[in-house]
């Protein structure tokens, strides 16, 4: 299975091509809760778990991001 991590993506548009291609994207992060609930509204993510909100410069945000690759290696 094709995956990926999306990161500064706004409201996800940029992504609707991983999508139509059959990618899954692991994990996404907005520091904007209201564009992170536009990717969800659009169920960029299959797991509520991989819609992360905050400043990925924050040791928490990255360690989230972190887990769920983790996660996903553990599926393949």
């Amino acid at each position: 299975m094709n995956t990926y991590i999306s990161l500064f993506s706004s409201a996800g548009v940029g992504c609707y091509g991983f999508k139509q291609a059959n990618f899954q994207c692991i994990a996404t992060n907005e520091i904007v809760p209201r564009r992170l609930d536009v990717q969800k509204y659009n169920k960029k993510c299959k797991y509520d778990s991989g819609y992360i909100c905050g400043d990925i410069t924050e040791e928490r945000v990255k360690a989230s991001i972190y887990e769920q690759i983790d996660l996903w290696k553990t599926w393949e």
